[in-house]
């Protein structure tokens, strides 16, 4: 069983930087219903609904991660910054850390 993550990103516009970070985070070897997206901004930002990106806006820059995590719902937190691209096994490598392998 794949643990669920929550990754967050703390932005303060969408811009062609973002967009790669977003990419590469859709191109992820990690089963997608298992993670989820949360982009934290001061705006409010306008993506592309095929993102599959929950957008919680209103936020200062300085809280954004705090207000991240209380949105999140994943057993596992993660934190990318906006200007990040994501090689594709990056949640999938973490995630073996967390594994049990106790017989």
């Amino acid at each position: 069983m794949y643990p669920f993550v929550s990754i967050i990103i703390p932005t303060v516009r969408v811009n062609e930087i973002l967009r790669q970070c977003l990419d590469s985070l859709a191109q992820q070897d990690y089963p997608r219903e298992r993670f989820e997206i949360i982009l934290v901004s001061k705006e409010k930002l306008s993506l592309e609904a095929s993102r599959n990106v929950r957008v919680i806006f209103g936020i200062e820059f300085a809280d954004a991660r705090n207000k991240g995590v209380r949105a999140a719902e994943g057993e596992f937190i993660a934190f990318v910054d906006d200007d990040c691209v994501i090689p594709k096994d990056w949640i999938s490598k973490a995630m073996k850390y967390f594994q049990n392998n106790q017989a």
